[in-house]
């Protein structure tokens, strides 16, 4: 029906689950749950160090083109560039049409060497950037790799919540999923500090949960044979049902392209879907 209708479809799922500000922070925002880390992590993006060699009265130019292709973020730091000046050699051949020197001739030339670093996924960006307004014809540049920093991906997360018990716990996440039910494994008066979470079907992640140290694991679609593994493990569980801890993200999705399309000067109805609800009913 939509391929009839010309209508594109884009469906997110587990790489939506695993996005930084994805599935999992917007449950763990919404639960309060603070200093969170991901509970299974299962992508590592590398970083590159770039360098390239600029003339003298360029350096900023080809340093604010990288920082703006996406170059420079170290943690909540942007635009981080280290740069040296030195003495670049080279003598122009035939056919050349050089920016500094004479064909024929070696020439000496004070340059600055700027270093900075990029994840992977935008090198490519940030060299088509940096070509784009270095005035030499030929540029000599140089990628290396960056073995002491990386960014972690992955499905769900753990963190600390304000002290509480289980029970208490239980009511919250009720209350601010907008649930009517859920199920739960464990003594009610337990004590909860840690707790992890992953949206939508989570009781694979019980035993690594254990392991982490959570005192419980809220999620969704957990079996039998888990709910046994858990206590086992010491661990309790909040099941708040597949439907009910992903239905959350909807508004969150649409208010994001909102903002996007915003920022692209974009004019863009977004609508939500008011029909989806839970299949399963209780009696």
């Amino acid at each position: 029906m939509l391929i009839r209708e010309d209508i594109p479809v884009y469906s997110a799922h587990t790489n939506f689950d695993a996005a930084k500000g994805g599935m999992n922070d917007i449950l763990c925002n919404i639960l309060g749950i603070y200093d969170e880390e991901i509970l299974q992590v299962t992508y590592k993006e590398g970083y590159k160090k770039i360098v390239v060699y600029v003339p003298i009265g360029y350096e900023e130019i080809v340093k604010t083109a990288m920082c703006n292709a996406g170059a420079g973020y170290i943690g909540n730091y942007s635009d981080c560039t280290f740069q040296t000046m030195g003495i670049g050699s080279f003598k122009p051949l035939e056919g050349t049409n050089p920016f500094i020197g004479e064909i024929g001739k070696v020439e000496n030339t004070q340059e600055v060497r700027i270093e900075t670093i990029a994840p992977d996924k935008l090198v490519n960006r940030i060299i088509s950037a940096m070509l784009k307004v270095h005035p030499y014809e030929e540029v000599a540049y140089d990628i290396y790799p960056v073995e002491t920093l990386y960014d972690e991906y992955g499905i769900g997360r753990v963190g600390l919540i304000k002290d509480t018990t289980l029970g208490n716990l239980a009511n919250d996440v009720k209350a601010k999923l907008g649930l009517k039910n859920i199920r739960i494994v464990g003594d009610l008066n337990k004590a909860v500090k840690k707790v992890a979470v992953c949206g939508g079907s989570g009781g694979s992640f019980v035993s690594i949960s254990a392991f982490k140290g959570a005192d419980v694991l809220i999620t969704g679609d957990v079996g039998y044979h888990d709910a046994v593994d858990a206590i086992h493990l010491g661990l309790a569980i909040i099941d708040a049902g597949h439907f009910g801890t992903e239905k959350i993200s909807v508004n969150f999705i649409a208010e994001y392209i909102r903002d996007e399309a915003q920022k692209m000067n974009v004019d863009l109805d977004v609508i939500t879907s008011e029909v989806q609800a839970d299949p399963f009913i209780i009696m």
